[in-house]
């Protein structure tokens, strides 16, 4: 378990756990650099309109990569523009 602070759309920091499943991650710092990333994403496309680059498997095992919007970062999951949804644990790296 990992805790951390996330905004919100309004600017207010929430406190929250957060679980992630290990399959994707060596170890906690790797945990860390992606919640920090990901946090830097929803402000980056909260606040600037800008969209960055996420690389994860999907459900079959296939590498994607999407360059969109993140809206919010939600326990288990990232919102994105067009109310997609990724889990955490499939995220491999966000490129800003």
């Amino acid at each position: 378990m990992l805790t951390n602070n996330v905004v919100d759309p309004k600017g207010v920091a929430k406190r929250r756990d957060t679980f992630i499943n290990r399959k994707n991650l060596h170890n906690e710092i790797d945990e860390k650099l992606l919640l920090y990333d990901l946090n830097r994403a929803v402000k980056l496309s909260n606040l600037y309109k800008e969209s960055v680059l996420i690389k994860y498997t999907d459900r079959n095992g296939y590498h994607r990569e999407k360059d969109t919007m993140v809206l919010t970062v939600t326990e288990r999951y990232v919102v994105l523009k067009g109310g997609s949804s990724i889990p955490i644990e499939n995220i491999e790296r966000v490129i800003l």
